[in-house]
């Protein structure tokens, strides 16, 4: 086992960005720009593709049960062979698999494509290991609400892009060249990943699949009761992600009367807000403590739900809407902070990809249940979506200890 070190042990920002790091942060930005054409508005997607409710659930259950599938193998594969190689390879291939959504004329043909980039995410354990091994720890906080802020701030182009392309071509139209733009950048991203990534760990050689199972489980165990909390209140979160995602949209459209190409503007109002409690947050985990930044997020986000339902207006959507997600966008960089904290880098492989499990698979079971909700009363998704949240919330203040040590 041999361990390549780079500029990940430099103590200031600036040279982080020269480094790894800053590999990382350019071509996850080129990522999220891409999706931020289309995902927003894949749930109308669906419905002009002849979906219902149930069965737009039905689409985010696959994606998420597939994505879910494939992290203990993308662990396995970080830890056994290194994490560049898998990047490279899966971050190429999804690029391709963006023509899918292109070529789509069936909401059928959208369930294959979901189904197979969440197996082509089998690469996101090794990203978040070679991210955790690049960053020093007494920068995570800061560094990982960085991580957050640069890819949404370039992703509020592709937003407004994305609604001067609907509004220009129509929704379908404006969403399938949305994804031609989305491919040619992901291409972009391989590239530049596979010309100037380095890596950070050689792998385990002795590392066997049947280790890597349970090698998740047993490492969450090894890490302690911190670490066990940790994965249960990351899947209470995503259960409520789960049951509202995919349905904002339609509730905004069809109960609210907000237009298809106003969305997009809706979600780039979020994503600012995002940007600016994200640092705020990263900044107070590093400060005050990881655990005080997660419980900063409860008061915004039960406001900001309650807008929502409440609302009458595209104002007041926007409103609700984004004080709920620039609260989950406080409580991100925490966890992936308190993640990286508890993790030592020869475990990173296969907790990361536990930890993607807790909040990937609640997703998926929470899209499917968020569908048959949706269909009998629409508030309902997001009524219980909110009680999971506060579930999180109370688990986090009760039972979430940050280390005394945190690892390198």
């Amino acid at each position: 086992m041999y361990v390549v070190r780079d500029l990940s042990k430099s103590r200031s920002l600036s040279a982080m960005l020269k480094s790894n790091y800053g590999v990382i942060l350019v071509t996850t930005t080129l990522h999220f720009m891409g999706r931020q054409l289309g995902a927003p508005m894949l749930s109308r997607y669906a419905e002009v593709l002849g979906a219902r409710p149930e069965q737009i659930g039905l689409l985010y259950l696959a994606s998420a049960s597939s994505y879910s599938i494939s992290q203990p193998l993308g662990g396995y594969f970080a830890d056994r062979y290194g994490r560049k190689k898998i990047i490279v390879a899966l971050t190429t291939a999804h690029a391709i698999a963006y023509l899918m959504y292109v070529m789509a004329t069936d909401w059928r043909h959208l369930l294959v494509a979901l189904a197979t980039i969440g197996f082509i995410c089998m690469y996101f354990p090794a990203l978040s290991a070679i991210t955790a091994d690049s960053i020093p720890p007494e920068m995570r906080g800061t560094c990982y609400a960085l991580l957050r802020l640069t890819p949404r701030l370039a992703g509020m182009a592709s937003l407004a892009i994305s609604s001067y392309l609907i509004a220009k071509y129509g929704l379908e139209w404006g969403i399938r060249i949305g994804y031609i733009i989305a491919f040619s950048l992901m291409l972009v991203n391989a590239s530049i990943r596979g010309f100037l990534l380095k890596e950070t760990y050689e792998g385990r050689k002795d590392l066997r699949l049947s280790d890597m199972i349970v090698g998740g489980v047993k490492g969450v165990k090894k890490l302690g009761w911190t670490m066990f909390w940790l994965v249960i209140c990351a899947s209470f979160i995503s259960l409520a992600v789960g049951l509202k995602g995919a349905y904002y949209v339609l509730y905004a459209v069809h109960i609210v009367g907000v237009k298809d190409h106003e969305w997009p503007l809706i979600v780039l109002l979020g994503t600012s807000l995002s940007l600016l409690m994200s640092m705020i947050s990263g900044r107070v985990a590093d400060k005050l403590g990881r655990v005080n930044a997660i419980l900063m997020a409860c008061a915004p986000y039960y406001i900001g739900l309650s807008l929502f339902l409440l609302s009458r207006s595209s104002p007041m959507v926007a409103i609700g809407y984004s004080l709920v997600v620039s609260s989950i966008a406080m409580v991100d960089p925490c966890f992936s902070a308190l993640e990286a904290d508890l993790t030592p880098k020869g475990m990173r492989g296969e907790v990361m990809a536990m930890m993607n499990l807790a909040w990937f698979l609640p997703t998926a079971v929470g899209a499917l249940i968020g569908g048959h909700l949706y269909s009998r009363e629409p508030h309902l998704p997001f009524i219980i979506g909110g009680l999971s949240m506060g579930l999180a919330f109370i688990f986090t203040g009760l039972f979430i200890r940050e280390p005394l040590r945190r690892e390198e």
